[in-house]
């Protein structure tokens, strides 16, 4: 067997652009230290480790303000961020902020702050920290745990994103839209690979124009309009 190259130099931008490419959910993962203030954070390093017992993982930047806290912590609470709570995610991703400031929450096991609105959040009781290489990484043993239902809030490359599943339900309505738009002279139908008619594309300048401008949209819905029309365009 090849032994592995030792001390290997890596570039940490490349590195971490490469990571990148693994599209993760978001989450807001919260605490409180020992005076019994809130502790909160944004990360994408959430991970499953065990259904029996339930544990979960996280890690945490070794530079972290919220280090000690986390490592004193009996308790902590995962919260997978639903995609409309980008604007919370960028709020707990900032260092040193007046984080909890005006955000609705309730209090769990231990004090550890409880988020509202999210996808789907874990309460978990502190069981190991190991230390690898700039992070810590803590596991915990899920005690409680919620699913809302709300489509989650994704990360990729640097950028937020959305999950837009199609039910088997969808596709009729999906056939039914692409029957209506052909029935308009607005889409050509040819088998498998419907394609935009001239008249189509003069729509769908129209409809870019106007998911660029944003105008009566959320940042989400913008989002997923851009994301349609891309589609629709190629």
């Amino acid at each position: 067997m090849t032994e592995p190259a030792q001390n290997t130099v890596l570039d940490a931008r490349a590195f971490r652009s490469a990571l990148g490419a693994f599209v993760t959910g978001v989450t807001i993962i919260t605490t409180c230290d020992e005076a019994g203030a809130p502790v909160g954070l944004t990360a994408n390093s959430f991970n499953s480790v065990s259904l029996d017992p339930p544990m979960v993982l996280f890690s945490l930047s070794l530079d972290s303000t919220s280090l000690n806290a986390f490592r004193a912590a009996k308790w902590w609470a995962v919260h997978v961020l639903s995609a409309d709570q980008e604007a919370l995610s960028n709020r707990f991703a900032k260092r040193d902020a007046e984080k909890f400031e005006n955000v609705a929450f309730t209090q769990g096991p231990g004090g550890v702050p409880l988020l509202e609105g999210f996808a789907a959040r874990f309460i978990c009781r502190a069981a190991f920290e190991y230390e690898g290489g700039d992070h810590a990484i803590f596991l915990g043993q899920v005690q409680e745990f919620d699913q809302a239902g709300r489509p989650p809030l994704i990360y990729h490359q640097g950028k937020y994103g959305g999950v837009f599943p199609v039910s088997s339900s969808d596709h009729a309505a999906e056939q039914a839209s692409l029957d209506t738009l052909a029935g308009h002279g607005l889409l050509a139908l040819d088998g498998d690979s419907p394609h935009l008619t001239a008249a189509g594309r003069e729509v769908v300048t129209s409809l870019a124009a106007l998911a660029q401008s944003h105008a009566n949209f959320s940042a989400h819905e913008a989002k997923a309009l851009r994301h349609l029309l891309g589609r629709l365009a190629a």
